[in-house]
This record gives C-alpha cells, structure tokens and sequence, in this order.
C-alpha cells in the first residue's frame, strides 16, 4: 500500500515538472516569437519613419514626405510620385515655401538636415535639385522649419534660438537666442502679421513674439508636452496634440 502510494506520487510529481516544462517552454517560444514579430516592427518602421510632412499651401494635391533613417525627401502630387530627393544628412523637418526669386509657388522646398537649412527645387537636375545650403554651427540639430507670406524663412533647434532668413539674399534678418526654454520642435509665422511667429519647445507652451524685436507677445499650454503642432495656412487657428492624447485648438484671432 505505502509502495503504491510512493509510486502514485511519484508519478504526480514528475507529470507536474514535466507539465511545469511544457508550459515554461511554451511561454519561451511565445516571448521568442514577440521579440522576433517586435524586432520585424521595429525595422519595418525604421525604414519608413516619417521625419516630416508638409502639405503645399499653394498647390493642395502636392505634398512632400521627409523620411529620416532613408535621408529622402519624397514629393507626390496625389497619388503620384512626383520626385525622391536625397539630402546629406537625416531631415529633420520640411516645408514648401513660396520661391520669391521667380514666384513660382509649387516647386521650391526647405529641408532641416543636422544644422543645416538646404533649399531644393524640383525642377532642378543639377547638384540633385539642391539649389542652396546654409550651415550652423556644428552638433546644433535644427529641428523645424517654417516660411511666411512674405517669403522669410525662420529655422530652429536644439540651441532654442529662432533664426529668420532672407531667401532673396539669403542673409540673417534676425537671430532670437535663447527664446525657448527649450529645444525648438515647431514654427509657424502668423498669417495675420507675418512679423509675429509662434514657436514651440519640446514642453507643454507654445508662445508668440515679434521676431523683429525679440518681444514675446503672449502663450497658452497644454496638459502635458506636446507631441505635434500646427496652423493653418490661412489664419491663425493653431492646434496641438499633447503626451496625454489630447488635442488642443486655438483660434489667435
């Protein structure tokens, strides 16, 4: 009896390891086959990561598409791939910008790629369509782009400093240091007074100022840091998207 009993137990036991193993290995090849699903992810959207988009405000079928881990600028109208241009360096961000030289409103793009502002024309075979580079300082990674109505050009990054550009002569109109508390990750010029432009950090405040004389005029926040921020091409309605997934709108004027 106490033999049978050994036995019986016995048997429990080694069916309990060998169910203990069974699951334990099950769950080995499940994590395994996670990790290798993530590690696909991860190098599918590695690939395709978007660095910036921009939506012509002058031509509404035509957008341009920075990819930053490809170094390509990619330009479709619709549906239809237009061109891919291949900055130096990973574009961090990228707008259409009025091309006051000739007015031609369509062609003309402004691509952030490390600490440099480079001006591309699609129309343009030579140097790869890249008509005009501007360098910052070195390790000073510019982080957003923006132009306004009047054609001025404003870049800024991790130095938290707003510069304004003058693409007729291609010289600094303005440089706001320090105007951010922190790094630079959005601009937009106001379409009201283009003298104005609002300025966002990686915090949770977007505010206003006049670039010329380096005055801030006003500021809202949002519940948390901001993921994104935009504003109409038209007027100054703004809206932004926030770390705790709200979305804030505001109409300036």
């Amino acid at each position: 009896m106490q033999r049978a009993l050994a036995t019986t137990c016995w048997e429990v036991w080694i069916h309990t390891v060998i169910l203990l193993y069974q699951s334990l290995m099950r769950l080995v090849e499940a994590l395994t086959c996670l990790r290798i699903q993530h590690c696909r992810l991860i190098m599918v959207l590695g690939k395709e990561v978007g660095a910036g988009l921009s939506f012509s405000p002058y031509q509404i079928s035509m957008a341009a598409v920075a990819r930053g881990f490809c170094k390509t600028i990619d330009i479709f109208d619709q549906d239809m791939h237009v061109r891919r241009l291949r900055p130096l360096w990973d574009p961090t961000s990228v707008s259409f910008v009025q091309n006051v030289v000739n007015g031609d409103r369509s062609s003309l793009l402004a691509i952030t790629e490390g600490s440099q502002l480079t001006m591309w024309d699609s129309r343009v075979k030579e140097n790869g369509g890249c008509v005009h580079r501007i360098s910052g300082t070195p390790g000073d990674t510019l982080y957003s782009v923006c132009s306004s109505s009047t054609g001025n050009i404003a870049v800024g990054g991790v130095d938290r400093t707003v510069t304004i550009y003058d693409p007729r002569r291609w010289s600094s109109l303005s440089r706001w240091v320090h105007c951010s508390k922190f790094e630079i990750t959005g601009l937009a010029f106001s379409t009201v007074d283009p003298d104005y432009i609002y300025i966002q950090g990686v915090d949770y405040e977007v505010f206003c100022g006049q670039w010329k004389e380096r005055n801030k005029l006003f500021s809202f926040r949002g519940d948390s840091n901001w993921l994104g921020f935009s504003k109409c091409s038209n007027k100054d309605v703004l809206g932004g998207w926030c770390d705790s997934g709200s979305i804030f709108v505001v109409d300036v004027a």
